[in-house]
């Protein structure tokens, strides 16, 4: 079974409970199996950047799942990531894809984070992914995360967000919500585990990777905001909901936000 409570996240190479605790952003394999499955949001971002006319900054980007579609289209995208190893599976995933092809798209991979790295009103859209979001713990860190979005767009951009419904597939606190094998090359078959860990009124989902053959685990600690904390955010922020690029079912929820004019 999965790990219990009293984990921590690891960049580096920890020892908790005999099990090896490692970040999946430095295992693009292991990144790209698990996120194979994750289209429901392509369509949507497509639209959006057609819309939009170029160019496009996806924050997070990582193997360029994202990306490389938005490319494909012949969109400009600047892809940002703090992980030097996923954005160099992007870089060569993009070069594969436009090999012999007419598409007049670039991708530009950029070390770093979006709240250093990009300048300002020069984005038409910018793009937080699944999951991005969700690596902000505190209501002044996602305030401040979009209020550096909102920098980077042009006046009349927009900013389009990918999130989970919170409450929506998940498990009491403890109980395992969902397995999800995957076969990753010489790897072998993994298992995925997911857990909900609540805190105070925070609500967090902690997910397990177990890779059996090497004994070890990553973690991801992930909060699940809701709908109202991220129009109240980007209110802070000095976004304004994009009510017609906005939609919301059962489990996901894609935001969108307009930049009125420049900070």
């Amino acid at each position: 079974m999965g790990p219990g409570r009293g984990w921590r996240v690891a960049r580096e190479w920890v020892v908790c409970q005999d099990i090896r605790v490692q970040s999946l952003y430095d295992f693009p394999d292991i990144y790209d199996a698990f996120h194979a499955d994750v289209t429901e949001d392509l369509g949507y971002f497509r639209r959006l950047a057609r819309c939009s006319g170029g160019p496009v900054v996806e924050a997070g980007c990582g193997t360029g799942r994202v990306a490389s579609v938005l490319v494909r289209d012949g969109c400009t995208v600047f892809g940002i990531d703090r992980s030097e190893v996923l954005l160099a599976r992007a870089s060569d995933r993009i070069s594969r894809a436009l090999a012999g092809s007419d598409a007049p798209g670039r991708f530009e991979a950029i070390h770093g984070d979006v709240r250093d790295c990009v300048a300002p009103a020069s984005a038409a859209l910018v793009i937080l992914p699944l999951h991005f979001c969700a690596h902000v713990h505190s209501m002044p860190e996602l305030e401040d995360l979009l209020r550096c979005v909102r920098r980077a767009c042009r006046p009349g951009g927009r900013v389009a967000l990918h999130g989970f419904v919170r409450g929506a597939g998940v498990a009491a606190d403890g109980e395992l919500a969902h397995r999800k094998t995957v076969r990753v090359g010489a790897e072998g078959e993994s298992e995925w585990y997911e857990t909900r860990v609540l805190s105070g009124d925070i609500e967090e989902l902690v997910w397990y990777l177990q890779t059996p053959r090497d004994d070890y685990t990553f973690e991801l600690k992930l909060r699940i905001w809701s709908v109202d904390q991220y129009v109240q955010a980007a209110a802070a922020a000095g976004l304004v909901p994009d009510k017609s690029w906005s939609q919301v079912d059962d489990e996901n929820m894609f935001l969108c936000f307009s930049c009125t004019s420049p900070e």
